[in-house]
């Protein structure tokens, strides 16, 4: 990609983030009162030495992942809803993060909808290990359905921090291995990738961080 390194035409973030994770304290145990707590020990014991930033990776959604009201409405770990939990880490001085994927496990789902998937030779939504069934994400109606109201929604709701999981498999198991169904339309594998991470960036906007983990 060294042809499209182009650093004289943005400029590097002044404030780096830097905060906490829970992955590696609680994987996807997390609960509400978990992320309660290390919000009330971050803004006491952490912010003053410049960490500023709680996010929640993974354990929220409900399953399986891939439809959006499952990762906006949470499950029952999360009583009072991503909203809230957003503003209570707001409220505590620190700015709130959330981890997504962009992988999709509902078989039912996308048997009913194949239009918004990648096809496999057989012309059924193709399916990988990581990834589960591939949306063709950079079609506009896959988009639209699927991917622009999960981040959308986050947005509103005052997330400042976007982890995009997932990525490197979407790419590789997804694209890469239906490699034929992208041919067949006469694009590339890699301008659906881009512009899928051009999507992304208009709907959660310049004003937020996005972590495009394994992008």
């Amino acid at each position: 990609a060294l042809a499209r390194f182009e650093p004289w035409t943005y400029r590097l973030p002044r404030d780096v983030p830097a905060g906490w994770t829970s992955w590696y304290a609680y994987r996807d145990r997390i609960t509400e009162r978990d992320v309660q707590r290390v919000a009330d020990v971050m803004a006491e014991r952490l912010a003053p030495w410049g960490y500023r930033w709680l996010q929640l990776d993974d354990g929220y959604q409900r399953l399986p992942i891939g439809v959006v009201d499952h990762w906006l409405t949470p499950n029952d770990k999360f009583p009072s809803g991503m909203g809230a939990l957003a503003r209570y880490i707001t409220t505590r001085g620190l700015l709130p993060g959330i981890w997504t994927n962009v992988s999709f496990q509902d078989s039912a789902w996308s048997a009913a909808n194949p239009q918004l998937f990648v096809r496999a030779a057989d012309g059924r939504p193709a399916k990988g290990n990581w990834i589960g069934w591939v949306m063709d994400a950079n079609r506009p109606a896959t988009y639209d359905a699927l991917i622009s109201p999960v981040y959308r929604g986050f947005r509103e709701m005052g997330y400042q921090y976007f982890k995009v999981d997932a990525l490197r498999h979407l790419r590789y198991e997804g694209f890469n291995s239906n490699a034929e169904y992208f041919a067949s339309r006469g694009v590339t594998r890699e301008g659906e990738m881009r512009g899928l991470m051009a999507r992304l960036r208009e709907t959660i906007g310049r004003d937020r961080f996005i972590l495009a983990c394994w992008g």
